[in-house]
């Protein structure tokens, strides 16, 4: 009975050592935007404010700094980073009419620019309106093409675009009638596809519940031949918009080197915590028998 005690004692300091290790370290100060400081009702277009950004938000057709901020879905919501005080706003996605192909968007510069080897991103999107989202490294304020990579909403599910994208699992998420919580990952370079060693690889996970999500598949996953050039970082990140004044909202930008920096995970000084207090628990017990 001492043995198998024993035995336990050693795989729960174990499995409390890789949980320590596995929150990760966060990486240079992330980019974090709300809109609650800084901004004001109206065109989002000349504004500026967050961190990790430089210089005013610019388009040829501006997006909506609207009142009140989006909270995401509730089973995210352990996930999702508390926004700060401030006066509640988020942005309205607004756009010319017309579909995907005559899309424009609202660029911010990052103060530092990214290094893509691994990028997380995370954000919240509203239940209504659709063929607007987020993007990153837009060349300039015209359509989605010109992006990396976006992340949308349709009429009825979430869904990615972008030059030289290629599926490797999953499929658009339908997300009919609930705002949703995205986080994304991107990987380069990831030389197994089609012999091109600036392959970039995207993971998209829609509405995760618990930091485990991260661990297995993604909702989406796919990887581009295109949208990044050789060597780029990630410089930009863009609000696209289309169908007029229909698109989506969209609140809590997060962009970082390390998933702690876009979603909450649990502290490693509290596992410790916790992992001691089990293996005390599993020695007092041991010592009964």
């Amino acid at each position: 009975m001492e043995k198998r005690s024993l035995t336990v004692s050693k795989m729960a300091l174990a499995i409390a050592a890789a949980s320590v290790f596995s929150a990760g370290t966060a990486g240079a100060v992330p980019v974090v935007v709300d809109f609650n400081n800084g901004y004001t009702n109206g065109g989002l277009n000349g504004q500026a404010g967050g961190t990790g950004l430089t210089g005013n938000w610019y388009a040829a057709t501006s997006s909506d700094v609207v009142s009140g901020d989006l909270a995401g879905p509730a089973g995210s919501a352990a996930l999702i980073y508390a926004q700060s005080s401030g006066t509640p706003t988020k942005v309205k996605s607004m756009g010319t009419s017309g579909n995907d192909g005559s899309n424009t968007g609202v660029v911010v510069n990052l103060a530092t620019a990214i290094p893509l080897t691994t990028t997380w991103g995370s954000y919240v999107m509203s239940a209504t309106g659709g063929y607007s989202g987020l993007g990153v490294n837009n060349v300039g304020t015209g359509n989605w093409a010109s992006s990396a990579f976006e992340i949308y909403r349709d009429a009825t599910s979430i869904s990615v675009n972008g030059p030289g994208l290629n599926t490797i699992s999953g499929t658009t998420a339908n997300v009919t009638g609930t705002d949703s919580f995205i986080v994304f990952q991107i990987v380069r370079p990831y030389a197994t596809h089609a012999g091109d060693p600036w392959t970039t690889d995207v993971n998209v996970w829609v509405n995760p519940t618990s930091t485990a999500a991260f661990s297995g598949s993604p909702t989406y996953s796919f990887y581009q031949n295109g949208g990044f050039s050789s060597g780029s970082p990630i410089s930009n990140i863009v609000i696209t918009s289309a169908f007029g004044s229909n698109g989506p909202e969209i609140d809590n930008i997060r962009v970082g080197t390390a998933l702690s920096d876009v979603v909450v995970v649990p502290e490693p000084a509290t596992l410790g915590v916790l992992a001691l207090g089990s293996l005390g628990l599993l020695a007092r017990k041991r010592r009964s028998v």
